[in-house]
């Protein structure tokens, strides 16, 4: 017969667990009012925010442990919605950014915390924008080669929404980016990396993004010259060398008046990219829009060059059939057959002696 358990036993258990593992604030020292608020921002308490700020706390300092962050910042990161709005209301400066630069929309914008319910984001930024953010504030500064901090950045809040999966918080993303755009924000920005808001929708592959900026004006053409390239959007998306499907962002581009034999800073255009990263499908397209197949790189380098140094026969065999010039030279003199034989690729050879 199994016993009967008096009802003081769960009963007990339970004010046990309710008392020794059930929510409560943990008890801490604080030596001041601002320190309060540090934490009440690191553990999302309301209240403690409430406490702190009744008690003096300053809403727009830059403290060393919340990394940079101004409270609001920290809050608006994590999506603190209820601390955003006890801040705002409280007199919390809006566009007042960390040691970067960085101000509490572009920190919303980034869509950092995954835990937080969807739509929290899109939340705060309406919140911060009703309270004077500016949509156009930018980065000022970043972390150079020595570590240190150095000035220049250009990033802003339409660019730091952009990048990653567009699946992720892809309806909020959306609607953030309506929000800003509606709101004021400039469409043809550029940072010191050369990154604008439709180039990271495309290369974050997110075309309801890329396509929403260009139908409302944004430049397809816009790049900055650095150490290391000036990409336009059409040019980073030829870049891709694995598997994601690019045609659509090239006739999205081209529809919107991206120029077709756009070159970086080595003289590379597109079709020269695609050339030698073997994609024929879309390599194709461009040369039947009119892309330049005898471009030339700084280096006097053509697509049928790199194709040949690269021993894609399919697409060397595109490039002739397009009537590429087989017998045209680069700077040091070499025929794509050279450059071919150079590198041992049989069938390229053969296919250039054909020719």
């Amino acid at each position: 017969m199994i016993p009967i358990l008096k009802p003081i036993l769960p009963i007990s258990l339970l004010l046990f667990f309710t008392l020794v593992c059930g929510p409560k604030r943990v008890e801490r020292y604080y030596p001041n009012a601002d320190m309060k608020l540090e934490y009440a921002m690191k553990d999302n308490d309301v209240d403690l925010a409430k406490e702190a700020i009744k008690e003096g706390a300053n809403l727009n300092p830059v403290t060393k442990e919340l990394m940079g962050y101004t409270p609001l910042n920290y809050a608006a990161a994590l999506g603190e919605v209820d601390i955003v709005k006890l801040l705002l209301e409280s007199g919390a400066n809006p566009n007042l950014g960390d040691v970067y630069g960085k101000t509490p929309i572009m920190s919303a914008a980034s869509l950092g915390n995954s835990d937080v319910p969807l739509g929290t984001y899109f939340e705060i930024i309406t919140l911060l924008i009703e309270k004077g953010a500016d949509p156009n504030a930018s980065m000022t500064h970043h972390v150079g080669s020595n570590g240190k901090l150095v000035k220049g950045n250009g990033k802003n809040a339409l660019i730091m929404l952009l990048p990653g999966s567009p699946t992720y918080r892809a309806k909020e993303r959306m609607n953030i980016l309506k929000l800003l755009v509606e709101k004021g924000a400039k469409l043809d920005v550029i940072d010191i990396w050369g990154e604008t808001p439709v180039g990271e929708a495309i290369f974050s592959q997110n075309f309801e993004a890329a396509k929403f900026l260009l139908e409302k004006g944004a430049n397809p053409n816009l790049a900055r010259e650095l150490e290391r390239s000036a990409n336009t959007s059409l040019i980073r998306v030829a870049r891709y060398r694995e598997k994601e499907e690019i045609l659509p962002f090239l006739k999205l581009l081209l529809q919107y008046k991206a120029d077709i034999n756009g070159r970086d800073k080595y003289g590379e255009t597109a079709l020269i990219s695609l050339a030698w990263n073997n994609r024929i499908e879309e390599a194709k397209f461009l040369l039947e829009n009119g892309a330049d197949i005898h471009a030339k790189t700084i280096y006097g380098d053509t697509a049928l060059h790199r194709a040949a140094q690269q021993g894609f026969a399919d697409m060397v065999k595109l490039l002739l059939d397009h009537k590429a010039n087989p017998k045209i030279k680069d700077k040091d003199g070499r025929t794509p057959l050279a450059v071919a034989k150079s590198f041992e690729h049989t069938k390229v050879i053969d296919l250039l002696k054909a020719y």
